[in-house]
C-alpha cells in the first residue's frame, strides 16, 4: 500500500536526518568545547610573555619540585585528578640549549612538544598523565630572535571527555526515543493526507455500469480536488457517450425486429409462389431450375431473418421460453438431422441415454443445430466431430468438439459476436451470416448458463456449453 510504503520512507528518511543533526550537534559542541580550552590555554601564555622580562631576570631559578601527596578515601580517579589540577595550574619554563634541557630540573608534561617549541614553533598536543588526557601548548620564549626558553601551560580534559561522553551516551539514548516519536506522526500525517484518496476511492468503488450519473465528491482546494473535478469530467462524457450508444443500440434493436417481422410476409409469399411455379407442368427443366435456385435463397433468407428475430426478442428479454424435461440425446439426435454435410464427417456421440434436463426444447435444438453447422463449415470431409455430456452437480455440460481447421488466438474473443465471419479456407466456402455463435450465446444467456470456446490453429475446436439442471426460479418466472 502507499501508505505503507510512504510511513516506511518517512521513518527512513527521518532517522537519517535525526542521525545526522545529532552527529552535527556532537561534533559541534565537542569543537566548541575543546576550541575553548586551546583559547584559555592561549590566553595564560600571553600573561607568560607579559612577565617574560621579570621572569627573565630571576634566571628560572625556583624552589625544587616537592611531591604532593593527596589521598581521597575510595576514589583513586579523584586523587589523580586533584594532583593534576594542581600540577597544570601554573606555567611551567624550561631554559634550553639546543635541545637539551638545561634549568630548572624536573619532567616537562609534553617532552616532544618541548622539543618541538625549543627550534621556534608553537606546539598543541594531547598527552596522557597519569591515566588522564591533558593539553598542552608549547611556545617558545626569544630573547631577540634566538629561543632561550620554553613555556608550557596546560589544562586537564578527564572533565571535557567525561562531558562529551555523557553528551554522546544522551544523544544515542534519545535518538530512538525521537525516531518512534517522528514515525508515529509522519504516520498519523500520512494517513490524515490519505484520507480523501480513501473518500474518493469509496466514491468510485460506487460507480456501476449501469449508473454513470453518481460524482465523486469534491472538498478541499488542493490537488484532489482537481482529480475528483477531472475524474466527475470523465464520468460526465461516458456518461453522455454511452447514452448515445444506448440510444443507437436501442434503435437498431427495433429496426432488426421491424425488419425481420416485414420481411417474413414477402418471404413466405415468395415460397409459396414458388412452390406454385414448380407444380407447373408446363414449365420447361431450366425455368424449373431457376425457381428452385429462388425457392433456396428465399429458405436461406428466411432463415437468416429468424435468426434476427431471435436476436431481437432475446436482446429485448422476451425470448418466452417454454420450459420442460428434455431428454438431451433425442434432442442431438433431431439436431443431427437438421443439419446439412454431417453425413460426409465422422460423428462420434457420447450422450448418456437418460440423461435429461430443464430447457426449453426448441431452442436447445437450436443451439446444438448452430454448435454442430458451426463445426461441420470448419471440418473437411472425413474429419471427426464429437459431442459429449456429462453431469457436474446441479449443472449439465455439453461439449461440441471438432478435427478442423481451428480458430486464430487473435480472433477467438470475437467469435460470439453478431455478424463475424473470419477469412479461412473452409469458411470462404461455406455460407452463412455469422450468427450462428451469436445465437448460441444469446440462448445459453436466456437458462442462464455459461459458453466458453477453445481452439487451436491445425487442430481443432472446442466449444463447452454449462447449463443448470434445474430450472432457476428466474428462469421459470420468464417463461
Amino acid at each position: 500500500m502507499i501508505r505503507t510504503r510512504l510511513t516506511f520512507w518517512n521513518g527512513v528518511v527521518l532517522c537519517l536526518v535525526l542521525l545526522c543533526l545529532g552527529t552535527v550537534l556532537f561534533v559541534t559542541v565537542r569543537t566548541i568545547r575543546y576550541d575553548a580550552v586551546d583559547a584559555d590555554l592561549r590566553g595564560r601564555v600571553g600573561f607568560v610573555r607579559s612577565l617574560w622580562s621579570e621572569i627573565r631576570e630571576h634566571r628560572f631559578r625556583k624552589p625544587p619540585d616537592r611531591p604532593l601527596k593527596i589521598e581521597i578515601d575510595g576514589d583513586a580517579k579523584l586523587e589523580r585528578h586533584i594532583a593534576l589540577e594542581l600540577k597544570t595550574a601554573h606555567p611551567m619554563i624550561f631554559s634550553v640549549r639546543g635541545r637539551d634541557l638545561v634549568d630548572p630540573p624536573g619532567r616537562p608534561l609534553d617532552p616532544d612538544g618541548l622539543f618541538d617549541a625549543a627550534s621556534g614553533k608553537q606546539v598543541l598536543s594531547s598527552v596522557e598523565i597519569d591515566g588522564l588526557r591533558v593539553r598542552v601548548l608549547s611556545i617558545p620564549m626569544l630573547n631577540g630572535r634566538s629561543v632561550v626558553a620554553v613555556a608550557q601551560v596546560a589544562a586537564p580534559l578527564d572533565d571535557l571527555d567525561d562531558e562529551t561522553a555523557a553528551l554522546g551516551r544522551s544523544l544515542l539514548l534519545m535518538l530512538p526515543l525521537a525516531i518512534l516519536v517522528t514515525s508515529v506522526i509522519g504516520a498519523w500525517l500520512t494517513t490524515t493526507m490519505m484520507r480523501p484518496i480513501r473518500v474518493l476511492t469509496s466514491a468510485a468503488e460506487q460507480i456501476e455500469p449501469t449508473n454513470l450519473a453518481t460524482r465523486l465528491p469534491v472538498n478541499g482546494h488542493d490537488e484532489f480536488e482537481g482529480l475528483a473535478l477531472t475524474f466527475n469530467g470523465m464520468l460526465e462524457r461516458l456518461d453522455h457517450s454511452f447514452q448515445r450508444l444506448d440510444s443507437a443500440f436501442e434503435a437498431q434493436r427495433r429496426f432488426t425486429a421491424d425488419v425481420s417481422h416485414e420481411l417474413k410476409s414477402p418471404l413466405t409469399a415468395i415460397k409459396a409462389r414458388v412452390g406454385v411455379a414448380m407444380g407447373d407442368s408446363l414449365i420447361g427443366d431450366t425455368t424449373r431450375e431457376h425457381f428452385a435456385a429462388i425457392g433456396a435463397v428465399a429458405d436461406n433468407m428466411s432463415s437468416i431473418v429468424q435468426d434476427l428475430l431471435l436476436l431481437a426478442l432475446s436482446d429485448e428479454g422476451r425470448l418466452n421460453l417454454q420450459m420442460a424435461q428434455v431428454p438431451l440425446l433425442s434432442c442431438v439426435l433431431e439436431a443431427f438431422d437438421l443439419v446439412k454435410g454431417l453425413e460426409e464427417r465422422v460423428i462420434d456421440v457420447r450422450v448418456p441415454a437418460r440423461l435429461t434436463m430443464w430447457a426449453d426444447y426448441g431452442l436447445l435444438r437450436r443451439m446444438l443445430v448452430n454448435l454442430l453447422d458451426n463445426a461441420a463449415k470448419h471440418t473437411s470431409s472425413g474429419q471427426t466431430i464429437r459431442i459429449e455430456a456429462r453431469r457436474r452437480r446441479h449443472f449439465l455440460s455439453i461439449r461440441v468438439v471438432d478435427s478442423g481447421e481451428g480458430i486464430a488466438p487473435e480472433n477467438l474473443p470475437f467469435v460470439f459476436e453478431r455478424m463475424v465471419r473470419f477469412d479461412t479456407s473452409l469458411s470462404r466456402q461455406a455460407a452463412g451470416a455469422g450468427l450462428g455463435l451469436a445465437i448460441v450465446k444469446s440462448i445459453v444467456d436466456a437458462h442462464k448458463g455459461t459458453v466458453a470456446i477453445e481452439s487451436q490453429l491445425g487442430t481443432g475446436t472446442s466449444v463447452t456449453v454449462t447449463l443448470p439442471r434445474e430450472a432457476p426460479s428466474s428462469i421459470l418466472g420468464d417463461s
